[in-house]
C-alpha cells in the first residue's frame, strides 16, 4: 500500500534523514509534518502544518494518517527543566499518537533509546519506558519502537558530553559483541533506515526495534 504518514520531530538528526527517505519511498503517497517552524524542504509529496505543540488539537486534521512516524526528542539542557523534557519527549509524543490513533491511524513507529525503562532510576530511561508504556496503552494494531544507541551525525548543535563520548564508542564498538551489540554508536541515517522499513515490514503487534543489531549482524 502507499502510505498517508505524519511526521512529528523531522528537524532533528534522525527526523530530517527520516523525512528524506520517506519522500524518496515509492510506499509514501505524502508526508504531513508537523513543526513548530517552516522546513526549508520542498517536495511534491511533503505537507507542512507548523503548530505549537501545547495545542494538538487545535491541528489534529494534520494526524490523519495511515501511518505515525516520531522522532521528536530534546534533552534537559534544551528543555531547561526536567518537567520541560518530560514534556515533550513523553507528553507531546502520546498526545499526538493519541489524536492519531482516535482518527483510525494503525500504525505508529516511534524512536525511544536503548535504555527505555518505566522502573529505571535514571531519569532519561524511565521518560522513554513510561513514554513506550503510555503509547503501548493506546492499542495500534502495530507499535514499533525504535532504541537507538548513542546517536552519530551532524545535530547542528554542540552535546558536550556526547562530543566527548562519541571517539571513545567508536573505539570500543568492535568489542560490544552479543548482547552488547545493541549499545554501539549509529548514524541517525542508519536509526531512520530502520524506521522507515517498518513500513514495508507491516508487522501486527508489538515490536522493540534495535537498529544497532541490524546494522551489525548477529554472526559477528
Amino acid at each position: 500500500m502507499a502510505y498517508k504518514i505524519s511526521l512529528i520531530g523531522a528537524t532533528g538528526l534522525v527526523g530530517q534523514h527520516c523525512l528524506e527517505q520517506l519522500l524518496n519511498s515509492d510506499f509514501v503517497e505524502s508526508v504531513q509534518v508537523l513543526s513548530r517552524r517552516p522546513l526549508t524542504v520542498e517536495h511534491p509529496k511533503l505537507q507542512v502544518t507548523v503548530c505549537d505543540f501545547e495545542a494538538l488539537e487545535s491541528v489534529r486534521e494534520a494526524l490523519i494518517c495511515d501511518a505515525l512516524i516520531s522522532c521528536l526528542g530534546t534533552t534537559i539542557k534544551q528543555a531547561g527543566s526536567q518537567a520541560s523534557f518530560y514534556r515533550v519527549d513523553h507528553d507531546y509524543v502520546v498526545e499526538a499518537a493519541n489524536l492519531a490513533r482516535q482518527q483510525g491511524c494503525r500504525l505508529a513507529t516511534v524512536i525511544s533509546a536503548v535504555g527505555a525503562d518505566p522502573n529505571s532510576g535514571v531519569f532519561y530511561n524511565r521518560t522513554k519506558g513510561e513514554m513506550e508504556r503510555s503509547l503501548e496503552a493506546l492499542d495500534f494494531a502495530s507499535l514499533n519502537l525504535v532504541r537507538p544507541s548513542l546517536l552519530l551525525g551532524d545535530r547542528g548543535e554542540k552535546r558536550l558530553a556526547e562530543d566527548i563520548g562519541k571517539p571513545f564508542m567508536r573505539a570500543i564498538a568492535p568489542a560490544m559483541i552479543g548482547p552488547l551489540r545493541k549499545y554501539r554508536p549509529i548514524e541517525g541515517r542508519q536509526v531512520a533506515r530502520a524506521i522507515v522499513a517498518t513500513l514495508d515490514a507491516n508487522e501486527v503487534g508489538l515490536r522493540y526495534i534495535y537498529p544497532s543489531d541490524e546494522i551489525y549482524p548477529s554472526n559477528e
